[in-house]
């Protein structure tokens, strides 16, 4: 009896606890519900979220590619065995766009076909968020387009030329949708300058792609392989200077001032940098070689000038008249053949006794005095570069010994044997 009454004040105690029939109260709600559930309503519905669409066209044509489309993921309602449905994931389903009877670019709006992934009677699609997509259909292609620059409102001070613009690279590469890209007719540079020009400058400007029209397109769907070009705006400075060439392959000791010329144009319109031509004179157009001259007495040069210097007059070439008043032209051979500039290690034999019908010109009172003895014909080996041994032919230039007025024309050469020593 002490131990019936003894449960029962337990029992009491605990009714009258709050937290108690708290817990208990959900033990018991949870009790019923199971019940319920398995007994009474077993089935029910479930949503399987962000079931990824495929959009592969493989199977239909492979050279179109999906450009654009209205969806990607689709939302699926499912009827079912709560033990079932309860735990499908998207990885249970397939959503696939269906492309009968497309066989050409374009836009479409095309059903979606749901379905389980594996084939099952267990429960059933009831509905999904998405029945159409709207799909934009095209060919994936890559083509080159030539940039061209463009200023806008520029204008140049006095004294300054403007030249050309120059692109740091020349051409852009599309690739996207063939019919946004045959849309493009041009591609271009704009660079807003809207200044008077004293100097080059560069700068980076965003391109535009234009159609036949000139309108700017907006290439949704296409990328390029660059999105500006540097372009730099040269601005070179005008100048007249004078005119000069120089002598090649003068023979040791000539003076060259002893020959007088006259130019056909002594100055010469020039543009450059101003660095570069503020302090400029005069200006080397080219060379003569004087084994080349005759009693004829005229030469052209072509002009030639140094990088960045812009022939404004675009001269191609100057006449240089020679005066020879009072010069003759006589023929001597030489014995005197002297090698210089040879290795130690070589033993290097003239082989050639003789260097005949040199060619000479110079004024009639020092020629008639002149005699083969002072004719000397020099083998430089230095100059000749890598060192063959064996017989060879070499060049050999001629010198005059008794006057600086006096030079040999014409090319000569003679025969050497090298040994190592």
């Amino acid at each position: 009896m002490k131990r019936f009454l003894k449960i029962r004040n337990k029992i009491s105690g605990l009714m009258g606890n709050n937290k108690f029939l708290a817990v208990l109260s959900v033990i018991i709600a949870f009790g019923l519900w199971c019940f319920v559930a398995l007994t009474v309503n077993t089935e029910g519905y479930a949503v399987i979220r962000n079931v990824p669409i495929e959009f592969s066209t493989g199977n239909f044509e492979s050279e179109l590619s999906v450009i654009t489309k209205s969806a990607e993921t689709v939302d699926i309602v499912v009827y079912g065995s709560r033990s079932v449905v309860g735990v499908l994931s998207k990885e249970d389903f397939s959503a696939r766009v269906d492309y009968a009877n497309i066989t050409a670019a374009g836009n479409y709006s095309l059903s979606l076909n749901v379905a389980p992934a594996n084939a099952t009677t267990e429960y059933n699609i009831s509905s999904y968020s998405v029945n159409t997509v709207e799909v934009m259909l095209d060919r994936i292609i890559s083509r080159k387009f030539e940039i061209t620059p463009e200023l806008v409102g520029a204008t140049v001070a006095e004294g300054f030329v403007l030249q050309t613009p120059i692109l740091a690279r020349t051409e852009v590469t599309l690739t996207g949708a063939e019919s946004e890209i045959d849309a493009v007719s041009t591609c271009a540079a704009k660079v807003n300058i809207n200044a008077e020009l004293t100097e080059t400058k560069s700068h980076t400007v965003p391109l535009e792609f234009r159609n036949a029209e000139g309108a700017v397109l907006n290439l949704k769907n296409v990328s390029a392989d660059i999105s500006e070009a540097e372009v730099t705006v040269s601005v070179l400075k005008e100048k007249e200077v004078g005119v000069k060439f120089s002598f090649t392959n003068v023979p040791a000791g000539f003076d060259v001032n002893t020959l007088s010329y006259t130019l056909s144009q002594d100055k010469i319109k020039i543009a450059g940098p101003a660095a570069s031509v503020d302090d400029l004179t005069e200006i080397n157009i080219g060379y003569i070689d004087i084994t080349e001259l005759t009693l004829g007495g005229n030469m052209e040069i072509a002009v030639t000038l140094p990088t960045g210097i812009m022939n404004l007059e675009e001269i191609e070439s100057i006449n240089v008249s020679f005066d020879f008043d009072g010069f003759i032209q006589k023929i001597f051979s030489t014995q005197n053949i002297n090698v210089v500039g040879a290795s130690a290690k070589y033993d290097i034999t003239v082989l050639t006794k003789r260097i005949t019908r040199i060619n000479v010109i110079g004024r009639q009172e020092l020629l008639t005095k002149l005699t083969s003895d002072d004719i000397v014909a020099e083998v430089d080996i230095s100059s000749l570069g890598e060192v063959t041994v064996g017989t060879q032919t070499v060049p050999v230039k001629i010198t005059i010994t008794s006057s600086n007025e006096i030079f040999a024309t014409g090319d000569y050469t003679a025969n050497i044997s090298v040994r190592e020593k």
